[in-house]
């Protein structure tokens, strides 16, 4: 799944820099996990639906931000777009994702890999 850690979460990171993007990757996660959440509460199977539904809402975030798309595969069955974007929502709720957006800049600046973002 992660064949350089470091490169697939500053790729990550600098893809989802925009306000916007994230509000709907945190609703994206939101929904990725109280789907099956709320099914094994309480059976009902229609919760499912927020499941399956949360990849479309991560896009709509990069098609409304200005960060750059994605695939249509990463956007609705990636194990890695949804880790990432829930260690996203993770890392900005304990203040650390600033740092994160330096990091991954300072990453592209020092490694032979091109940033997903055009300067």
């Amino acid at each position: 799944m992660f064949k350089n850690l470091d490169y697939e979460w500053a790729t990550f990171i600098m893809r989802h820099r925009c306000t916007t993007n994230f509000f709907y990757h945190f609703l994206s996660v939101v929904l990725f996990w109280a789907g099956p959440i709320l099914y094994f509460a309480t059976s009902n199977i229609y919760y499912w639906i927020l499941f399956f539904i949360s990849g479309a809402v991560g896009g709509i975030g990069h098609i409304i931000g200005t960060d750059p798309g994605i695939n249509f595969r990463e956007a609705t069955s990636s194990p890695t777009a949804a880790l990432m974007a829930s260690y996203m929502v993770i890392r900005v709720m304990v203040g650390k994702y600033a740092k994160d957006k330096k990091w991954a800049e300072e990453f592209f600046e020092n490694s032979e890999h091109n940033s997903p973002i055009k300067s």
